[in-house]
């Protein structure tokens, strides 16, 4: 006789997942095709309500914008569609915010980006959101950097190379997840670096907020950098405006090695 899981077992688990989504293994009393027909109504009814969820809160959202801008048809049929399965709730306000921004500025999000947020899970946002607290602009760029080193020439005679580097591991973001947000579009596919930076003009960079100004010290300057792609600019806003304290601390003292601190402009 077989023995029934234990309540803590994966099994127990897995089933209990199934049953949640519908799935039913037993073979008494019904067909088949009633189990089949049962599973796709759960799953119409989960998907409406998911929507239902989303499409409340981000209406909430927009209560007191004025616009007169109607929803493009076809963004708004792919919306529907992929923001159904969302069954979380932090993910769920993700997709509530898109619709809010959408249809307060039609425009804002591609359909590739949210195809990408669609293949998201909770834990893959936190991933993101990581990044997301790492990121710096320049100012008249709109793309998300993650600035992590710099190469020069030093003083000596011959002018040999040297190079100061952060290691992103320490601050939440190892190389598996950089190679993660590589693969699904958020980060281009390999690390870029600035051309040499004029030795007479200040190199500004804008961290959660805050413009920091700098005047290189050192000879043919570069910094090293990973650029988010456009999807990855566009869902970034999504997770907020955070700050990373020790991150944002030890790359202002690396650029503090090789650039002076300038003045920035009001």
């Amino acid at each position: 006789m077989a023995k029934e899981p234990h309540p803590s077992s994966a099994s127990a688990g897995a089933r209990a997942a199934l049953q949640q989504a519908g799935v039913s293994l037993s073979i008494t009393g019904t067909t088949a095709q009633q189990r089949l027909q049962k599973r796709q109504q759960q799953r119409l009814l989960r998907q409406q309500k998911n929507l239902e969820s989303i499409l409340a809160k981000g209406l909430r959202l927009i209560e007191n914008t004025a616009t007169d801008t109607p929803l493009d048809a076809d963004w708004l049929d792919n919306f529907l569609e992929l923001a159904e399965k969302s069954a979380n709730t932090d993910m769920q306000a993700l997709w509530a915010s898109i619709f809010a921004k959408e249809a307060s500025s039609s425009g804002s999000f591609s359909i590739r980006s949210l195809r990408t947020l669609s293949e998201m899970t909770r834990k893959d946002a936190q991933l993101f959101q990581q990044a997301v607290a790492l990121h710096s602009r320049t100012p008249g760029d709109r793309s998300c950097k993650i600035l992590f080193g710099c190469h020069y020439l030093s003083r000596g005679f011959f002018g040999d190379a040297e190079s100061h580097n952060l290691n992103l591991n320490q601050y939440g973001l190892p190389y598996s997840s950089i190679l993660w947000l590589m693969e699904h579009g958020l980060l281009f596919s390999s690390d870029l670096e600035t051309s040499p930076l004029n030795p007479k003009q200040d190199y500004q960079i804008r961290l959660t907020g805050d413009l920091h100004s700098f005047t290189p010290s050192v000879k043919k300057l570069k910094l090293r950098y990973y650029r988010f792609t456009p999807v990855g600019d566009e869902l970034a806003p999504l997770i907020g405006n955070l700050k990373h304290e020790a991150y944002h601390d030890a790359l202002l003292a690396m650029l503090g090695q090789v650039m002076k601190a300038a003045t920035p402009p009001k």
